[in-house]
């Protein structure tokens, strides 16, 4: 048995993906050692650190699998879903926008219905500031870096490995989950509902052969929740138009994880999956 390739002298799936977290790590290693010797001497730098870790941190989520896939091993970005945007892919993407504004005002109606949370301000009196336009931007470039790694690179190479697609979208829902292990409030609940929603996004993946359907859906879903409905993001707070209280049982609205922590979001994930099924059947989606 060979331990670096397969059978058809392809690099096994598992090194692509260990090689890409490692060269990832390293980079981003240094870049925040760069980055915190500037706080010393820049008093800007400073003062928006996080801003500029996050937009720093997804620039390098997003050059290193296209590199990795592109220079080392000499393969086409097709393969990793990164296909031009042609008429289909701007309506996948479309199509995954008006998806993730639909699903996470689904679920900010029921925590307002159920009780698990009230508005701090009134629907009438938003708050209005240039830091919604500047995390609009952090949140595509989250939502895409996110899908062409976890979905894109994870699926494309065990695809091209021959894996079985539903295992590998297992793994790439698994590892997905995983990398939001570190952020406040994540547990077991926050687990499964963000490994189910990389199990409908690597369908989405899967079906369309490309990373537009569920990168719109992630854009939406994530800037929506936090900057629109004033709620936590994986654990993450941000400026928000609205701001949201939670309030009773967190296993409903997800506590400080946000409601991604909460069954309210699950049974959202799951009425999303039963619609994408619908979708599909009806050749809507392709």
């Amino acid at each position: 048995m060979k331990v670096f390739k397969n059978e058809e002298g392809e690099v096994r799936s598992g090194w692509k993906i260990l090689i890409l977290f490692l060269v990832e790590y390293i980079l981003l290693f240094i870049m925040a050692n760069i980055i915190g010797s500037l706080v010393v001497i820049s008093r800007s730098i400073r003062e928006n650190i996080y801003i500029i870790l996050m937009f720093s941190q997804e620039i390098v989520l997003i050059l290193t699998p296209i590199l990795s896939w592109k220079v080392l091993f000499k393969k086409d970005l097709s393969l990793i879903g990164l296909k031009a945007l042609n008429k289909k892919e701007v309506k996948n993407l479309i199509l995954g926008l008006v998806m993730g504004i639909a699903a996470i005002t689904l679920a900010f109606i029921l925590i307002i219905i159920s009780k698990s949370g009230v508005l701090v301000n009134s629907l009438l009196e938003p708050r209005f500031s240039l830091s919604l336009v500047l995390y609009l931007i952090l949140f595509i470039f989250v939502g895409f870096a996110e899908e062409l790694l976890s979905r894109g690179y994870i699926i494309g190479a065990m695809e091209v490995s021959n894996n079985n697609k539903w295992f590998a979208i297992m793994v790439s829902a698994v590892i997905f989950s995983l990398m939001h292990y570190g952020n406040n409030g994540f547990s077991l609940i926050p687990f499964l509902n963000i490994f189910l929603v990389g199990i409908l996004f690597g369908v989405m993946y899967v079906k369309t052969k490309s990373i537009w359907l569920s990168t719109g859906f992630h854009i939406t879903w994530n800037f929506f929740q936090g900057c629109i409905y004033g709620m936590p993001v994986s654990g993450i707070t941000t400026p928000k138009l609205y701001e949201m209280t939670f309030v009773g049982n967190s296993i409903l609205n997800g506590g400080t994880f946000g409601p991604e922590g909460g069954l309210i979001v699950t049974m959202v994930i799951i009425l999303m999956v039963v619609s994408l099924v619908f979708l599909i059947k009806n050749k809507k989606i392709h």
